[in-house]
């Protein structure tokens, strides 16, 4: 007969520990980056996990943690309306590109329609395209709500990327170029093959 060393206890008690960790690093680099721009909350990350570094015994089980946690957020993600992703990547100026949209279509319609000869129908038509982009209104409470928690998702995912790279020591691909840098380059290469 063999010996057997049970050691479950350990293995959850380190998994524990690396989820506890995990938690409270992602509130305070998920709380170090809010309310700061987009296109600066690289930078802020950065000087977040530069200046207090995730420091964890279990590097593996950290980074299955961290995994977990990003399936949950990707699958919320998955799970949010069309409606409120354009909302929330739009918010009040999506709503006037569709009722501009709507309204450019309708017209484009109506005057194919008066060109063919069928006059009454495109004024038909183009009544229907002012009513449908009439109702044009704000955002309400629970599509406001709807986009915070959206937004709160997304951020998260961030997080979760940004401890997952510090962990594993990957690459971005981004090299040390900010985002404005980026984008300038971008430009440049978009200039040039025109």
């Amino acid at each position: 007969m063999s010996l057997t060393i049970d050691n479950r206890p350990e293995t959850a008690r380190a998994n524990a520990d690396a989820m506890e960790k995990v938690t409270a690093y992602l509130n305070g680099l998920y709380y170090a980056t809010n309310g700061v721009p987009v296109d600066r909350r690289d930078a802020a990350a950065d000087a977040y996990m530069k200046n207090s570094p995730l420091d964890v015994a279990d590097k593996a089980a950290a980074v299955k943690q961290i995994d977990n946690l990003t399936r949950e957020c990707e699958n919320d993600a998955k799970s949010v309306s069309w409606r409120t992703k354009m909302n929330s990547r739009f918010g009040k100026r999506g709503k006037e590109i569709v009722k501009l949209a709507t309204l450019g279509a309708a017209s484009v319609v109506g005057g194919v329609l008066a060109v063919n000869g069928m006059t009454a129908a495109s004024v038909a038509v183009l009544g229907a395209g002012l009513v449908a982009v009439q109702g044009e209104r704000g955002l309400t409470a629970k599509e406001k709500a709807d986009v915070e928690q959206y937004g709160a998702i997304k951020h998260g995912l961030f997080a979760l990327k940004k401890m997952r790279r510090a962990l594993t020591g990957e690459s971005d691909g981004k090299g040390n170029a900010s985002a404005a840098e980026r984008n300038a380059a971008l430009r440049l290469k978009r200039n040039r093959e025109r």
